[in-house]
């Protein structure tokens, strides 16, 4: 899949319910820092975004597996928000606490 096309997909599903849409280097930034003023779009993205395409995302955007592993961890602990395809990605991955 073309990176424009992963960043469309993602950004589609993560903007969707909000009135302020993020750019894909928005959704980034707030991925690794775990922004608190952008938590309903982290929702969105590590809850309603297919598992794999999540990590395609992180990949194209330079966030490495541990990171994007704990800002699921933080994400879903602050929002209940789970994602049991990433959660087998991340398996696959060899990545856990």
């Amino acid at each position: 899949m073309e990176p424009k096309q992963v960043d469309r997909l993602v950004l589609c599903t993560v903007n969707a319910p909000w009135k302020r849409h993020l750019s894909a280097v928005e959704l980034a930034d707030a991925v690794v820092t775990v922004d608190r003023g952008l938590l309903p779009h982290l929702a969105n993205f590590f809850g309603e975004v297919d598992g794999g395409l999540i990590v395609a995302f992180a990949t194209l955007h330079g966030i490495d597996q541990a990171t994007l592993y704990q800002s699921y961890r933080m994400v879903e602990q602050l929002t209940a928000t789970t994602n049991k395809d990433l959660e087998v990605a991340f398996a696959g991955m060899g990545v856990s606490a």
